[in-house]
């Protein structure tokens, strides 16, 4: 980079400030401009649930203030319309701004059904801090919250600490499918249920019954009276101003970027839950819609504007859930995923306690685990660095599970 270029950032997340805070780290300074729809300075959406139950006041929602983006000119609450490749400048709808150097980080939107009687009163999604301001004032007496994933999860038992009657519905046979194995989905559920959440699986929505208001949603099975829906079927990447102005598309929906997030068109980045990338550790292409992704991805965005080149080697999924205080976590590989491999389970069931993991070729490819989480840093360095089982069985971490490795390692698929 040259002299006081222009570097202009879309978004205004979790993506969007890590370029920020990896441009900043650097010299010289370019002129930075940071848009975003929202009017709001960076908050986290990871603990909106808190705020919705009433577990977390609103103010600690936010990670910073709008003073705290000293040096960087901020459009905030205004929507960008397009992107001009030829003229280099993002055209808001009140005037336009050139660039030298584009970060998109416009993160992802909710997936919506196609179901009858999905618009209008009385349907939400959570996404946002305004969705969740629209859920944390609802005065509903009872909500469907349709989808069985992470958010519908977590929509779910904050509503009910709440104070309100929930029913949650999933179209698979078990909750969390991407992230648990059936199993433990099954497990995951109880908790849900023992704590009066009614959970239906195996079911599809086919309509959301209403007048001017919600009265019901019909399944294949059955209709459920309520007066509010959340709908959280899942989150796509916001990629309409990438598609407009013309800059490459990967299979699975988000802007296609190279391992320095570098996008179809020269200085021109992309990161966060928009972005699509291929997964060092599979090679395959890949929609890495995680916290943790979205800041790695937004680093190497900010530094790689900045010419300090820097590459993208990927991060095993984890994900933990506090489910009425009781930890569910996912680290890894699920075994649904591992299919054609000889794979090996280990389990430990005790009161309170659940875990299993994964072991395939020599290594821990995943675990899942509902209780105490002390064993999840551990696992994590092990899948995350491939770490042969032998260095585990020697102590090359502490590692509590010895007796069940020794007797994994000589078994017949090791010898003695």
């Amino acid at each position: 980079m040259k002299g006081r270029e222009r570097v202009v950032i879309l978004g205004n997340g979790v993506a969007g400030n890590t370029a920020l805070e990896a441009i900043h780290r650097n010299k010289p300074l370019p002129h930075v401009v940071m848009l975003s729809e929202e009017p709001y300075p960076e908050y986290s959406a990871c603990v909106l649930p808190q705020y919705i139950s009433g577990d977390l006041e609103r103010r600690r929602i936010f990670l910073k203030s709008l003073k705290d983006y000293q040096g960087v000119k901020t459009r905030f609450g205004e929507k960008v319309c397009r992107i001009d490749l030829v003229r280099d400048r993002v055209f808001l709808e009140k005037g336009n701004i050139p660039y030298d150097r584009l970060i998109i980080a416009t993160g992802g939107e909710p997936m919506m059904p196609s179901i009858g009687g999905i618009n209008g009163k009385g349907i939400c999604s959570l996404k946002t801090l305004a969705d969740a301001d629209r859920l944390a004032r609802t005065k509903a007496k009872s909500v469907v919250v349709i989808g069985s994933g992470l958010i519908g999860v977590e929509a779910a038992v904050a509503l009910k600490k709440k104070g309100h009657k929930v029913c949650l519905i999933g179209r698979r046979n078990w909750i969390l499918p991407r992230i648990l194995d059936e199993d433990v989905g099954r497990r995951a559920q109880k908790i849900l249920e023992r704590n009066g959440i009614k959970v239906l699986t195996g079911e599809t929505v086919k309509e959301i019954l209403r007048g001017r208001e919600v009265r019901a949603v019909q399944t294949e099975a059955r209709k459920i009276p309520c007066d509010l829906v959340v709908i959280a079927t899942g989150i796509k990447p916001r990629v309409d101003l990438a598609v407009e102005a013309g800059i490459d598309i990967g299979p699975l929906g988000g802007i296609k970027v190279n391992e320095r997030m570098e996008t179809s068109h020269p200085n021109i980045y992309a990161c966060g839950d928009c972005a699509e990338s291929v997964n060092p550790a599979t090679g395959k292409t890949s929609l890495q819609l995680r916290w943790f992704n979205a800041r790695q991805m937004g680093r190497l965005a900010g530094l790689n504007c900045m010419d300090i080149k820097s590459t993208y080697e990927g991060t095993p999924v984890g994900v933990v859930l506090n489910l009425f205080g009781i930890a569910v976590g996912s680290l890894g590989q699920l075994s649904q995923n591992l299919k054609g491999r000889e794979v090996e389970v280990l389990k430990e069931d005790s009161e309170g306690f659940y875990i299993q993991v994964l072991i395939t070729e020599d290594a821990i490819a995943g675990a899942q685990f509902i209780g105490g989480t002390e064993e999840a840093g551990i696992l994590f360095t092990a899948i995350q660095n491939r770490l042969p089982l032998r260095r585990l069985s020697e102590g090359f971490i502490p590692f509590p599970w010895y007796h069940k490795l020794d007797r994994y390692l000589k078994s017949s698929l090791y010898g003695d």
